[in-house]
């Protein structure tokens, strides 16, 4: 069967949460290796963590408060 709107909250936070992490680590590797000084320290790596997941769980909490479902989008009669 298809997955809640539960598992697909849940989904979403978590992919956005991993573009979080990985973007730190490009961060830090970008430094590391490539000599930039992108990363300003642990405490602006951890405001951005931070950012990065209320910006997922605003956006997730919109979607819930507005109802925003792909099948209650105009685009639905196009699949």
């Amino acid at each position: 069967g298809a997955p809640s709107r539960l598992v697909i909250d849940l989904l979403a936070f978590g992919l956005a949460s991993s573009v979080a992490v990985a973007w730190e680590l490009g961060e830090y590797l970008s430094d590391r290796f490539l000599g930039t000084h992108a990363r300003l320290g642990g405490a602006n790596t951890m405001r951005d963590l931070f950012f990065g997941l209320l910006g997922a769980a605003v956006c997730l909490g919109a979607m819930r408060l507005f109802d925003l479902r792909p099948e209650s989008c105009a685009y639905k009669g196009t699949r």
